[in-house]
């Protein structure tokens, strides 16, 4: 490897594997304006502060992995005015101001769970209205859900409802069915029906032994 070669890695190691939208630098870009009237001799570009370009590309990059929306913007920024007033806030400060907001509290979102698995184990038609509740019920089951020990279930729910909700933070897209979900109910067989069956196969079996 080259001294040249070395020194290109060593400066892209650490960049986005593609860059992020222009739309999200735009938006990066006007508010590190807002935020130069604010903090003023702290946003400097150069030296060990750099609010210059490197940096609006690391802000729009984070906001675009975490799915981050104009209006979740535009409300980080109204919060960081008071939260943050000697210092503007990193990436990762100012996003959280509105990104614990975003998901439903766990404890919540499992009372919601179990009440609505409960509604259609009891063979009631049951609307899910949350995605993030809905996959992580999917993920833990129904039957869990309403049988499970509340020591056990809290636990459980409690990281797979974290698994999901990153999940989506990250990107992913989970779908909730139209068709209201009905829990299917086995049905009884009476023991008239099941001889009737049971001698309709050793029939078709004695003509296939017969010939």
């Amino acid at each position: 490897m080259t001294e040249q070669q070395r020194q290109i890695i060593l400066a892209t190691m650490f960049e986005p594997v593609q860059p992020p939208p222009e739309f999200m630098v735009d938006i990066v870009g006007k508010l590190f304006m807002k935020f130069k009237e604010n903090y003023s001799f702290l946003m400097v570009t150069g030296g060990e502060y750099d609010w210059g370009r490197n940096k609006i590309l690391e802000w729009a990059d984070y906001f675009t992995s975490k799915n981050a929306t104009i209006d979740e913007l535009r409300q980080a920024y109204r919060l960081s005015k008071d939260v943050f007033k000697k210092f503007p806030p990193n990436e990762v400060q100012f996003l959280d101001l509105v990104l614990q907001n975003r998901h439903t509290d766990s404890h919540q979102a499992l009372r919601i769970a179990i009440d609505t698995a409960s509604k259609i184990q009891a063979g009631n038609q049951a609307e899910w209205d949350n995605v993030a509740i809905y996959e992580s019920a999917m993920r833990i089951g129904f039957y869990t859900l309403t049988h499970e020990a509340d020591y056990i279930l809290n636990e459980r729910w409690g990281k797979t409802y974290k698994a999901v909700c990153d999940e989506l933070d990250s990107g992913a897209t989970f779908t909730i069915p139209s068709v209201p979900l009905i829990e299917q109910q086995h049905t009884p067989v009476s023991n008239e029906r099941a001889q009737e069956h049971l001698a309709g196969l050793m029939e078709k079996i004695g003509k296939k032994v017969a010939a």
